[in-house]
């Protein structure tokens, strides 16, 4: 796994924190989110700016407990149109197997200090 990502399991759930330079993305159930959130609060000062919908030039949507979608669809028009490539066809390109992170084991409550 990444070194900027962090992973727990917390009921058989995982959790996730990406940490980029100052800012930290969580994902994980509501419940979850909110116990990773009431932990660092309680060491840091921190400001939850809610859901995330673009990170790193994708756009990221969701249905609470159903599904996940990321985009990089603006960016890629973005690039293209710098290139005067607009006009190219686009080809598939699935995601290749075996891709999928590891399980981790139910952690105790609190935040781990490395």
């Amino acid at each position: 796994m990444d070194g900027g990502i962090y992973a727990r399991s917390v009921g058989g759930s995982p959790i996730f924190v990406a940490v980029y330079v100052d800012d930290l993305v969580i994902v994980g159930t509501d419940e979850n989110i909110e116990l990773v959130l009431n932990e660092l609060q309680a060491k840091f000062q921190i400001k939850d700016i809610g859901p995330v919908t673009d990170l790193l030039h994708m756009e990221i949507s969701y249905v609470s407990g159903q599904a996940l979608w990321m985009s990089q669809s603006g960016y890629i028009d973005k690039v293209l149109k710098r290139f005067g490539m607009e006009e190219c066809r686009p080809v598939a390109t699935p995601q290749a197997l075996g891709n999928l992170p590891e399980t981790v084991e139910d952690d105790e409550p609190g935040v781990n200090d490395p």
